[in-house]
Parts: structure tokens; sequence; C-alpha cells
């Protein structure tokens, strides 16, 4: 059970971050700062559907992703 919290740890909070990095230059905490409303409502509704808006809306206008990018999805 620790070894698996451990490597979801570690994806989560490295991995994922130094890629982030890597192929953007982006500074990850203030990306993650950007993110905060679209995490809080990911947590408190349980449901990915219900928190597409949000973190498009977090994503387009706090982020400044390009809207052809986000919409990609």
């Amino acid at each position: 059970m620790a070894t698996v919290l451990a490597g979801l740890f570690i994806h989560g909070f490295i991995i994922l971050p130094l890629i982030l990095f890597i192929v953007t230059r982006m500074n990850v905490f203030k990306y993650i700062r950007g993110m905060s409303q679209a995490l809080v409502t990911a947590f408190g509704t349980a449901s990915s559907s219900a928190t597409l808006p949000v973190t498009y809306r977090c994503v387009e206008e706090k982020n400044h992703i390009d809207p052809r990018v986000s919409r990609f999805v």
C-alpha cells in the first residue's frame, strides 16, 4: 500500500510538473494556482463532466492558454 501511495505521489508531484515545465517552460506553481478553482470543483463534485466548464475557464482566462488548444479535448 505504501509503495502505491509513494508512486502516486512521485508521479503527481514530481513527474507531471516536470513534464509541464520542460514542454511549456511555464511556472508550475503559477499554473496550479490558476487551476485551483477547477481542482476544488473536481474534488467537490467528484464528476469530471461537471468540472469541464470551470476547467475551460481556468485554462483560458487564468492561465492564458489558446482556446484552440484547450478545446481540443
